[in-house]
């Protein structure tokens, strides 16, 4: 029967390799944007770091635990869980933390997109590539 023969339908395969194709490019496109953002986060972090050596908590006095450990200048991908650090004003905290001793104004304008430094004080959580005010 002549109404019943079979059509070919080339512009299928066609339509299909382009869909996959368009979506190839587009997670390529997504996975160097993203690459980028890290690269650019890296670099926003301190290359230094003040760690205080001998240094525990609750043995800082009014200035903070100054001559009770030792300074030293390390560098910030050499900081352990359990270091202690010294944050200089208007110095770049190096690691994400929590402040232990006194307090403190952070600019977090560049994680958070806060436009005023917040005010931190003991036992509140500081992150890195932030500024202390």
């Amino acid at each position: 029967d002549p109404r019943f023969c079979a059509m070919t339908f080339f512009e299928t395969s066609i339509m299909l390799f382009t869909l996959v194709s368009c979506g190839r490019w587009m997670e390529m496109k997504a996975k160097a944007k993203a690459s980028e953002a890290i690269t650019l986060l890296a670099t926003l972090s301190p290359s230094s770091a003040t760690k205080v050596e001998g240094w525990s908590e609750g043995e800082g006095g009014s200035e903070g635990g100054r001559g009770r450990g030792k300074e030293v200048v390390v560098h910030s991908c050499l900081l352990e869980v359990g270091d202690y650090v010294r944050v200089e004003e208007g110095k770049k905290i190096p690691a994400d933390g929590v402040i232990v001793e006194g307090s403190t104004s952070v600019d977090e304008a560049v994680m958070t997109g806060e436009g005023l430094p917040v005010s931190k004080g003991k036992g509140a959580q500081v992150l890195s590539a932030t500024v202390n005010v």
